[in-house]
Formats: C-alpha cells, sequence, structure tokens
C-alpha cells in the first residue's frame, strides 16, 4: 500500500487504536491525527500510555493500559 492510499483511510476512519506494550515515538498516531484534521469531525485517537506518543500527544488522546483488557475495551 502507497502511502497516499494509507492516508485515504486514516481520513475514512473513526477510531485508532494503538495499543503498544512498548514502544519508541511511533509516528501512526501522527499520521492519523494529520490526516483527520483535514475533515470536520474528527476521530477518535485511542493510545496506549506505553506507547511514546503517549506523551507527546496525552491531551489529544484517550489514553489506555493494553494490559487492563477492561479498560481497552
Amino acid at each position: 500500500m502507497n502511502f497516499p492510499e494509507l492516508c485515504a483511510l486514516y481520513y475514512r476512519a473513526d477510531v485508532m487504536v494503538v495499543t503498544s506494550l512498548r514502544d519508541g515515538m511511533n509516528l501512526v498516531s501522527f499520521e492519523f491525527l494529520a490526516c483527520q484534521s483535514q475533515k470536520g469531525t474528527k476521530g477518535a485517537l485511542v493510545l496506549s500510555e506505553f506507547a511514546g506518543a503517549a506523551q507527546a500527544l496525552g491531551a489529544g488522546a484517550l489514553l489506555v493500559n493494553p494490559y487492563n483488557v477492561a479498560e481497552v475495551r
């Protein structure tokens, strides 16, 4: 899949779930938000508190503990 096709999927998505158990600075969350900013209604980002992007995007994402299954549901 090329990048424009991926951006189209991010644009159409209502929710993005990134539940990394351990991660550096993953750009998927940033790409999703950048694509969402082009439309009127924005999708929700559910992000692992262990993802590197959690510190940068904390206020703009729903932070969850991926080890807590009930919290991720």
